[in-house]
């Protein structure tokens, strides 16, 4: 079951999701996931994640997890190989959706610094 769905974040940009499968390989991927429950107009999101694309990452198992706790079933992906667009992208739709469960910062991804010689 893959169907297109739109959220706008605060910054009125449009992020369109994918409806995927639960139990599929979404957890392998690269991207911003979020778990959300379909109400009459339209989804209210219980928690949000992102994908780091390695094997055995549990963090997105996890969030699914306590997503499910309060009726969160449905899994909405986004696919971007870009850490730094997953981390804007999780910040425009957390300021704009308000989430049941807030995304912790440690989370996020963070670029690794590289240290210049002086």
């Amino acid at each position: 079951m893959q169907r297109p769905v739109s959220f706008r974040g605060q910054s009125g940009r449009t992020h369109v999701f994918t409806l995927v499968d639960a139990g599929g390989d979404w957890p392998t991927r690269q991207g911003v996931v979020l778990f959300a429950v379909p109400e009459h107009y339209g989804w209210r999101v219980i928690r949000m994640c992102a994908l780091r694309g390695r094997a055995h990452d549990v963090q997105p198992l996890w969030a699914q997890a306590d997503a499910a706790r309060y009726g969160g079933d449905a899994v909405l992906l986004l696919e971007t190989g870009c850490a730094a667009r997953r981390r804007l992208i999780l910040e425009d739709l957390e300021a704009g959706l308000n989430p049941l469960w807030p995304t912790r910062q440690d989370m996020l991804e963070v670029e690794p610094e590289i240290a210049v010689a002086a």
